[in-house]
């Protein structure tokens, strides 16, 4: 041991050179660190319900989303009673605990004439 700490003494500048180079070697491969947050890894991909949830996500706009579709049997929407029954929709949902009623769409929401 004596004569380890002898030669680091002796040594000392090549030994601090050497120290200096490894930490600049990891602060430059630190400085090449990300950080990344991706919920999506966290759920078991195996599963049934997240192998659907993978295909469907892109195309519905995430997981925490509800659409509702009205649809009638002849003609179009736009008709009275189609109207009411989207509307009627529209206002309960709104009434629904823990529901944004900003980020509700419809065609009965008058803040549908903005896009």
């Amino acid at each position: 041991m004596k004569t380890f700490a002898e030669a680091l003494v002796k040594n000392r500048i090549v030994v601090l050179t050497l120290i200096f180079i490894v930490t600049a070697v990891f602060l430059f491969a630190a400085s090449k660190i990300t950080m990344k947050t991706d919920f999506n890894d966290l759920l078991p991909q195996k599963h049934p319900f997240i192998k659907v949830h993978n295909k469907i996500r892109n195309i519905f706009g995430g997981a925490n989303q509800v659409l509702i579709m009205v649809q009638v049997r002849k003609g179009d929407i736009f008709n009275s009673d189609t109207l009411s029954k989207v509307q009627w929709i529209t206002r309960e949902l709104e009434k629904i605990p823990g529901v944004d009623p900003y980020k509700i769409r419809s065609i009965a929401s008058s803040k549908m004439k903005d896009f």
